[in-house]
């Protein structure tokens, strides 16, 4: 009972979400040692609600009721992908904009 590896999650897309992930968990801890709190914005909230769907869809993954869902989950994937790069970029400025304002007072 061994299930084929095709079709498969391709390793670039991979490498950005989890390379995503590393950066903003690097960016919170230098935040924090900072004094500065990073809070959850808008677009890494959507970015979890794809990502959910897109995994919960891939673990289906045939085709039930006329819908592919791997074919839907790759694309909730890349989606969800490219929002959280964005919301990535997003928390990147937010720390640098609060961390060179904080220079200027001290």
């Amino acid at each position: 009972a061994v299930m084929d590896r095709e079709p498969h999650m391709p390793g670039w897309l991979l490498v950005l979400i989890v390379g995503r992930e590393f950066a903003v968990t690097g960016l919170r801890g230098i935040a924090a040692s900072e004094g500065i709190v990073l809070a959850a914005e808008t677009s890494g909230k959507i970015k979890m609600v794809l990502q959910s769907i897109g995994v919960h869809a891939l673990i289906l993954h045939y085709t039930y009721y006329g819908v592919n869902f791997h074919a839907f989950g790759m694309v909730m994937l890349v989606v969800a992908t490219i929002v959280g790069v964005w919301s990535a970029v997003e928390y990147h400025v937010i720390l640098f904009r609060a961390m060179s304002s904080s220079g200027d007072r001290g």
